[in-house]
Order: structure tokens, then sequence, then C-alpha cells
């Protein structure tokens, strides 16, 4: 049986937990490159825009892969319009 990232990443973590990972954690950007690949696989846009709001509002860097991974998850998860003005 083949096991997909997303069956994998979801047998570990729920949306809700994923939320709390990152407000107890202050992620460095490797940790929030692979948050937003999980929200990306999972078609989790509302934890991704909730990941999005904590960089802006917690002073995480944001380098030009935060971006990418932005735009790449929300055209993955079809807000596109949210991708652009990434």
């Amino acid at each position: 049986m083949r096991l997909t990232f997303n069956k994998w990443f979801s047998r570990f973590f729920t949306k809700k937990e994923i939320r709390i990972l990152v407000a107890k954690a202050k992620p460095k950007e490797a940790t929030v490159l692979f948050v937003l690949f999980a929200c990306e696989q999972l078609r989790a846009l509302e934890v991704g825009r909730w990941v999005h709001s904590y960089i802006e509002n917690n002073g995480t860097p944001f380098h030009v892969h935060i971006g990418m991974a932005l735009a790449d998850m929300y055209s993955t998860c079809g807000s596109l319009e949210d991708a652009h003005h990434t």
C-alpha cells in the first residue's frame, strides 16, 4: 500500500495541532516552510492563512523562500487572489 504525504502527515498532526505547534514553537524559516508545505499538501487553506498571519504579526523573517511557499500553498488551495498578493 502506497502512503501519500497527506495520509502520513495527517496521521501525526491535525489542523488544530499545527496551529498550536507554530504558536508555541516560535518557528524559524525551515519550520515555517515545512508547515506551509504541509498546508499545501493537506489543502488546509484556513490553516495556511493563519500561518501567514502569524508570520506577519510575530516578526518571523519574511524571506523569498517563505514568499514562494505561501504563493504555492495559496495557488494549490485554489486561492489565486491570495497567491497573487503574496
